[in-house]
């Protein structure tokens, strides 16, 4: 009789063990499929912003077989288009950030946006643009884009004479050890020392670029400029 009990019961947590096994195996089931469709969407999304993205790419090689010369940058191109060229690449841009901000393609407008209409003098428009971008950013791509964005950003603000706005931007960029572009914002920030006359300062960022990127165009620049503040 004990014998009979026993099995049952050994029996009993058996199934109960193969219900709870079951129950796991579902909800795995359930979790990749949920993974799978959230992979799938992102795909999407991602493509569906590029692809909107491509609007102002198609406008930029008009431009370019307009002047017949390829090898040229599409954006000084473009600036000898027509001004309802000009308009739609403006928009096209536009529209990839209103519709898909977050994105890689968004990202990617932005900064050709800014860059834009820093070229064309409106440093009021580049400026929101740049530190629009510095606020969404995040991810595994996020620190390139942070460099770039910092880094244009602190030229907007040395061209509209605000020097102290470019060095903490270039700073605060500079607090990131590995930024994608941290010769660039070393030599950024070494210009606005050197137009505050700070020129020991400078100079030392200056030498920092030489010795830390040698045998670079950066090295090359550095030289160049530290004997121009010195002057």
């Amino acid at each position: 009789m004990i014998d009979q009990v026993s099995a049952e019961a050994k029996t009993e947590q058996w199934v109960r063990g193969l219900k709870i096994l079951s129950i796991f195996v579902v909800a795995g089931a359930v979790l990749l499929a949920g993974y799978g469709f959230w992979m799938k969407r992102q795909e999407t999304k991602a493509l569906q912003a590029f692809s909107t993205l491509a609007a102002a790419d198609i406008i930029e090689v008009r431009a370019l077989r307009e002047v017949k010369i390829l090898s040229q940058d599409p954006v000084e191109a473009l600036r000898e288009s027509a001004q309802t060229e000009q308009t739609a690449y403006v928009a096209a841009l536009e529209k990839v950030r209103s519709e898909h901000r977050g994105t890689t393609a968004s990202h990617l407008a932005a900064l050709r946006l800014g860059r834009w209409w820093a070229e064309a003098k409106d440093l009021t428009k580049a400026e929101a643009i740049y530190k629009d971008l510095l606020t969404e950013l995040k991810g595994s791509d996020a620190e390139v884009y942070s460099s770039l964005a910092s880094e244009a950003l602190g030229v907007v603000y040395e061209n509209a004479e605000r020097p102290e706005d470019a060095l903490k931007v270039y700073d605060t960029a500079l607090i990131n050890k590995a930024a994608t572009l941290r010769p660039l914002l070393l030599l950024g920030k070494a210009r606005v020392l050197s137009s505050q006359k700070k020129i020991d300062e400078a100079r030392a960022v200056y030498d920092s670029v030489v010795q830390t990127y040698p045998n670079s165009t950066y090295s090359q620049q550095a030289r160049a400029l530290s004997v121009k503040a010195a002057l």
